[in-house]
């Protein structure tokens, strides 16, 4: 017998994304607030945010099985840029219709980060939560990335960081506009 990859691996080797995620694909700018990373030191203190605008790349990859953002942005002249990779993970959808799905991120700061999350087809919000490793104190932190989708020309993204001190607090939030 021949070896099937499908037959190895399941029944949902090649499964992709619903059309909610593929209708994400595109090009799309943004503009919010961002704060600094360490909550302990700015307890979203509104005199440190900062407000941002940028660009961003929806496309997919791996047969559509997951999307990536593609992103840059700028604030008070300070460029900065990142991606995250979001689709299925391996294994069937539960009882309730659930399947679980996988994050990674990268940002030009040097964090780099990974999360999961409890998905069913039609849900609008995906809330992952995760670790992301800190770059300039040695840590892994906990995070939450939040997406909620508005429809097909809206989305918004919320970023929460829980430091040290075991505050969490909001990091980014960032509205998308379908360019």
């Amino acid at each position: 017998m021949a070896f099937s990859v499908q037959q190895h691996y399941g029944p949902d080797a090649f499964i992709g994304l619903e059309p909610l995620h593929k209708d994400l694909c595109g090009a799309w700018k943004f503009e919010g607030k961002i704060w600094p990373y360490y909550p302990e030191d700015t307890a979203n203190d509104p005199t440190t945010q900062l407000d941002t605008t940028g660009t961003a790349e929806i496309s997919l990859t791996a047969d559509g099985r997951y999307f990536h953002l593609n992103w840059s942005g700028e604030s008070s002249n300070d460029r900065w840029a990142g991606g995250c990779i979001i689709g299925y993970a391996a294994g069937l959808a539960d009882a309730n219709g659930k399947r679980t799905m996988n994050e990674s991120f990268y940002n030009s700061y040097g964090s780099f980060g990974s999360s999961k999350a409890s998905y069913k087809n039609g849900d609008n919000r995906l809330e992952m939560a995760g670790e992301v490793e800190c770059y300039d104190r040695n840590s892994k932190e906990k995070y939450r990335h939040i997406l909620n989708i508005k429809g097909k020309n809206r989305f918004e993204m919320e970023v929460h960081l829980t430091a040290h001190g075991g505050k969490e607090s909001k990091v980014r939030h960032l509205i998308f506009s379908r360019v």
